[in-house]
């Protein structure tokens, strides 16, 4: 099964390794060592307009790779349950 996670982004479920609620996390060690490496590494992308709520963050092959995306992790959540 697939998850649309905003724009044109489609995942498919068993690559997705976490949801996250930006708002939650933001001021944590771990989302700023991470979102750093993410950047250094170019495999993130931000297409949340400049309005960041959610981090998804999946496996692509053998690499951490991350999607920032402006439709909230509930929405999100809430579409990767419908299609179990």
């Amino acid at each position: 099964m697939y998850l649309h996670i905003g724009k044109d982004i489609i995942l498919k479920k068993e690559k997705i390794i976490g949801i996250f609620n930006i708002e939650s996390i933001l001021e944590t060690k771990e989302y700023q060592i991470m979102i750093e490496t993410l950047n250094e590494a170019k495999r993130i992308k931000d297409i949340s307009n400049g309005e960041p709520k959610t981090l998804i963050l999946y496996k692509e092959e053998n690499d951490l790779c991350g999607v920032i995306s402006n439709i909230s992790s509930n929405s999100i959540g809430k579409r990767n349950n419908k299609n179990d």
